[in-house]
């Protein structure tokens, strides 16, 4: 039961991820630049609870099918729901050591490869803020400023776009089948090269300088909020 549960689970998150990523490039053709990037992030956290359902479904407990304790299910249920942790997922196995993606993306000016703006930016613990401008009007009236959606613009949805699009296509070198999609395993992989197809096609014809992004062109200053984040945790436990 519970094998057949993930599977499902596995199967729909993917659907939707691939979905989202979609719907983020019709939007970005349309000019809605907040609205693309929003979709895309979403859609790389979408791809990292599918990586992490995967994590799951590698288990013993879940190859032999038995029943999840309910320690086991309120701690899945924790990582499902907490954002941060699955951007981590997808930065960590489908990005951070993606030679593919670094070779496409190139480095910045500054040393840094440009995937690796995901990855400082979910460990910064930016990650919400930046989406979350993409739907609302931020009015901060200490610092007497305000950002609204507008500020999100071209370099943010190309760079959240071609950044899900590594997330997923990154899976074909996993080498996740049947047992990870729920599909027939030839299926499955032929899906995810399609959508590396696509990711190459949308590079050639929107191809945007995303240098300018703060959490790359500023990496220094987000290498060091990741520091301090990872020693406020540390303190707390």
């Amino acid at each position: 039961m519970m094998k057949s549960i993930l599977l499902e689970a596995r199967r729909k998150t993917y659907d939707n991820s691939v979905k989202l990523i979609y719907d983020a490039k019709l939007l970005f053709y349309k000019e809605k630049y907040a609205l693309a990037t929003f979709c895309a992030m979403t859609a790389i956290e979408e791809i990292g609870k599918f990586v992490f359902l995967h994590t799951i479904g590698t288990s013993n407990i879940i190859k032999l099918d038995t029943e999840l304790s309910s320690h086991l299910m309120k701690e899945i249920t924790k990582v499902l729901k907490d954002y941060s942790g699955k951007v981590l997922e997808v930065v960590n196995w489908s990005l951070y050591i993606n030679a593919a993606a670094d070779r496409r993306h190139g480095i910045h000016p500054s040393g840094i490869y440009r995937t690796s703006g995901v990855v400082l930016l979910a460990r910064s613990g930016k990650w919400a803020e930046v989406r979350n401008r993409c739907l609302y009007t931020d009015i901060n009236l200490t610092n007497t400023h305000v950002v609204s959606p507008e500020k999100i613009g071209k370099e943010h949805a190309y760079y959240f776009i071609c950044m899900a699009y590594e997330g997923l296509a990154a899976q074909v070198e996993a080498g996740l089948d049947v047992e990870i999609m729920g599909i027939e395993g030839r299926r499955a992989r032929d899906e995810l090269i399609n959508l590396e197809m696509d990711l190459i096609e949308f590079i050639e014809i929107s191809q945007t300088n995303v240098d300018e992004l703060d959490f790359i062109k500023n990496s220094q200053k987000y290498k060091n909020l990741a520091e301090q984040r990872k020693e406020i945790i540390k303190d707390n436990f």
